[in-house]
């Protein structure tokens, strides 16, 4: 299930039904249910988390690697007693990557907007960290 949620851009929730699972086994067996299933979530969750870090790179021209590199994302691991974990962006990358991702109009969080000459940006587009200092 994918949920959109307001302090993250994407939110991945997996959960499990135990119950039907577990119906038709012997007291040995659903003793050992619940640690399979959790180790299979935390799998999925780890495998997601290594797979968006190159799904970015094909979406997104020359990312940045604040948004490419794997610690960008949170993996709630999953527990033999809630067997449901997520993982989303850290609120850092969300934060600019919702408009990426949903749509809509960046607004200044001020009134002036610099405008930086090409001197200023880097390789891929963004602006070098002493940029206030190379303004006119």
């Amino acid at each position: 299930m994918v949920r959109r949620v307001r302090s993250a851009v994407v939110q991945v929730l997996l959960r499990s039904n135990i119950k039907g699972v577990t119906k038709n086994l012997g007291t040995l067996e659903k003793k050992y249910v619940p640690n399979a299933i959790r180790k299979v979530i935390n799998e999925t969750l780890f495998g997601l988390k290594k797979a968006h870090p190159e799904e970015i790179k094909s979406v997104f021209e020359e990312p940045v690697s604040f948004t490419t590199h794997q610690s960008a994302w949170f993996v709630g691991k999953a527990k033999k007693t809630s067997l449901s974990g997520l993982i989303k962006l850290k609120q850092a990358q969300a934060s600019y990557l919702r408009l990426q991702v949903c749509g809509g109009t960046a607004q200044p969080k001020r009134r002036t907007i610099p405008v930086p000459r090409p001197v200023q940006r880097v390789h891929h587009g963004g602006l070098k960290k002493i940029w206030k200092n190379l303004l006119d």
